[in-house]
């Protein structure tokens, strides 16, 4: 709100424009510029809530049908059986960055992709006393760093808007998002022992 304000402000002080009908149009329509250069045309030449109707439809759907899956309590039933099968510590950090992904894939949410697993998983990690920053860093990788690969998640919906190219191929490029949660398994099976942690954490 404060930049929309600011930019009205410069547009007036600047330009001379204080007509606010036109103030209206420019953030419902957009910026149409007219440039002897095509290419700063296209790149300035965009913008207004209309240019963001299908992320933010996009996202309003995401919310309701995650919404739906967590007051059915779908999420809860398969995140529940799930963990009432691990022994393993390794297994159960690998679990919530499974649990996460999945949520991702069926809500398309990126806030219930680490809410409810980390919910789920908080009182099991105390229980075997597994150092809560996997935990943290489970969630992370795989509720946060995933949902921008999947095209009907919030973030990949907006990130396939803000850059004009769809999901399916900014995804070979997506090093990062797709290396985290590869790095997350292995730290998984290949973290300190408990007697470890607590020798660093009393150091």
């Amino acid at each position: 709100v404060a930049g929309v304000l600011s930019g009205l402000m410069l547009t007036g002080l600047v330009q001379g424009n204080w007509d606010v009908s036109n103030w209206m149009a420019v953030i419902q329509n957009g910026l149409k510029l007219e440039s002897s250069s095509k290419t700063v045309a296209a790149i300035i030449s965009k913008g207004g809530l209309q240019s963001m109707m299908w992320s933010v439809s996009l996202v309003m759907l995401a919310l309701a049908f995650g919404g739906v899956l967590r007051g059915i309590g779908v999420i809860d039933v398969i995140i529940e059986r799930t963990v009432s099968r691990l022994k393993r510590d390794g297994s159960i950090i690998s679990a919530v960055a499974l649990s996460s992904i999945g949520v991702n894939v069926m809500a398309g949410e990126q806030y219930l992709s680490i809410l409810l697993p980390g919910q789920a998983f908080k009182q099991i990690f105390k229980e075997r006393q597994i150092d809560p920053r996997f935990l943290s860093r489970s969630l992370e990788d795989g509720g946060t760093l995933v949902n921008p690969l999947i095209p009907w998640g919030v973030s990949g919906a907006f990130f396939a808007s803000t850059l004009g190219v769809p999901v399916t191929e900014y995804i070979p490029f997506a090093f990062f998002l797709l290396l985290s949660p590869l790095f997350t398994f292995l730290l998984a099976f290949l973290r300190p022992t408990k007697v470890e942690t607590k020798q660093s954490l009393a150091s």
